[in-house]
């Protein structure tokens, strides 16, 4: 029965998980659809460059040539080339005159390369929890760890340093992309880095303190005080010299150890804030 429940949260666990990341995707999608699935908008935006042209067809004549996030004014949507699948194109206002551009290009709102890179983070983070959850429950993958213990957490932290960097380095591609400046890049990366050693630390402190009760009670040390008193009473042979010592009873739990980490979160969050400032300054 406890295999059974235990099969049955994963199983939970892993619908989930991938639930929400669907359906993350799918508001995503909904919220940056092209002009054919939006009801409503009179003003669209440009994902890519397009040219304009004097029919819906892709043989017509280019009037210009629109860059990416060009703010257009939307007539109507008529029946054209089909191109990628979709024979819709979108009638804008081009002065006096009116032009055609093909709807794929048209969304309801400007397009940013970051919400897209955050997009994408985001999913990978949702794979690789699924790859974490899924090596977690692999029991001969913890005895491979438990006899390889040094290698296990030399390999952990390298993967976890070199993700960590590949990261930052691609972030910041895709911020200069998108124009941000370098004191708005960094401001961000360290808030955020900020932001994750103070949840890790509270995480620590909830579980080291709160839920995983590895701390005894007041209770319990008393117990195990009067268990080796009568080992003590019954064998006082095995309890001589310092082989059995009663433990003393203490109040409270000790220190949790998180405190290094809330340290290099404050100083994270100070170099946030200075970064941020430049960032303003520079404006």
């Amino acid at each position: 029965m406890s295999n059974f429940k235990a099969r049955a949260w994963k199983a939970l666990s892993i619908v989930l998980v991938t639930g929400s990341a669907i359906s993350a995707f799918a508001i995503y999608q909904g919220f940056s659809d092209s002009i054919t699935s939006v009801d409503g908008k009179s003003v669209g935006y440009l994902s890519g460059t397009a040219n304009v042209r004097t029919c819906p067809f892709t043989g017509c004549e280019s009037s210009e040539e629109f860059t990416r996030n060009r703010q257009v004014v939307l007539r109507d949507v008529v029946d054209g080339e089909e191109v990628d699948g979709s024979n819709k194109w979108a009638r804008i206002e081009y002065g006096a005159e009116v032009r055609y551009v093909h709807s794929r290009f048209v969304k309801s709102k400007p397009v940013s390369v970051s919400e897209g890179l955050e997009l994408g983070v985001n999913a990978l983070a949702v794979i690789v929890f699924m790859l974490l959850f899924a090596v977690a429950s692999w029991q001969r993958g913890h005895a491979i760890a438990a006899e390889r213990e040094a290698e296990t957490n030399s390999l952990l932290l390298a993967v976890t340093f070199g993700a960590g960097i590949v990261a930052g380095i691609i972030g910041f591609v895709f911020a200069r992309m998108d124009n941000q400046t370098t004191p708005a890049f960094l401001a961000g990366a360290f808030a955020n880095v900020g932001a994750g050693l103070v949840g890790a630390a509270v995480t620590f402190v909830l579980f080291q303190v709160v839920l995983s009760r590895r701390n005894p009670s007041q209770q319990q040390m008393a117990k195990i005080e009067e268990v080796l008193r009568e080992i003590h009473a019954h064998h006082p042979d095995a309890a001589r010299g310092e082989d059995v010592k009663i433990v003393e009873t203490r109040r409270g739990a000790p220190a949790a150890k998180g405190i290094p980490a809330m340290v290099l979160a404050a100083v994270a969050m100070v170099i946030a804030w200075l970064f941020r400032q430049e960032g303003r300054r520079s404006r």
